[in-house]
């Protein structure tokens, strides 16, 4: 099993690795890697679709995010419920339903709706660093792996990352952990094959 040495490593490398391609390059990067989730059947049909509002040098997921909103996609955003853990709410404008919450991340007003994770079809996640078996590695803080037990086991989860971080190596998978069921890089949709 990797040690949470091992793993403070690589995640200080994926990191770095990440912080280290140019603005344009995360620019363009994130536009081809929404053009290909808006080009996925699955999020139409969705019931809602969770996804995190980017910030740093994430896949930028805000001008994703306001597609979806103007599609009549239903939304949801993380909000930090506790230590290490999130809930799913429901926002319907980026600018008066979310505000800077901990962390320096986006979260959603506290008015918003709560919705039951169970009605979620599909997410669309962050990370630090994917394999080819779809394994992640987020920040550390378990948020997303206490979250997606919460989930339907027919659920949809797609990695949102740079082709940079998508590694060659297998990640050891920890027990608690869910493997995403595709990537999605600029370069294209990657389906992981169970």
């Amino acid at each position: 099993m990797t040690t949470i040495i091992d793993r403070s490593i690589i995640r200080r490398n994926a990191l770095e690795v990440r912080d280290g391609l140019s603005p344009e390059a995360r620019e363009i990067g994130s536009f081809s890697i929404s053009e290909h989730i808006l080009n996925q059947p699955k999020v139409e049909r969705s019931n809602y679709v969770f996804m995190y509002l980017s910030f740093r040098s994430e896949v930028d997921t805000w001008m994703l995010a306001q597609e979806l909103l103007d599609k009549g996609i239903r939304l949801c955003i993380p909000m930090i419920s506790g230590p290490g853990e999130m809930e799913a709410r429901r926002i319907t404008d980026l600018r008066s339903d979310v505000e800077l919450g901990p962390m320096g991340i986006s979260s959603p007003l506290a008015s918003t709706e709560r919705v039951d994770p169970r009605l979620i079809d599909l997410v669309l996640a962050p990370g630090l660093l994917f394999d080819h078996k779809g394994i992640r590695i987020g920040y550390g803080g378990g948020y997303y792996d206490r979250f997606l037990k919460n989930v339907r086991d027919q659920i949809e989860i797609w990695g949102l990352c740079y082709d940079e971080q998508v590694t060659n190596k297998s990640i050891e998978k920890n027990p608690w952990e869910r493997a995403v069921t595709a990537l999605v890089t600029p370069s294209g949709f990657i389906r992981i094959s169970a």
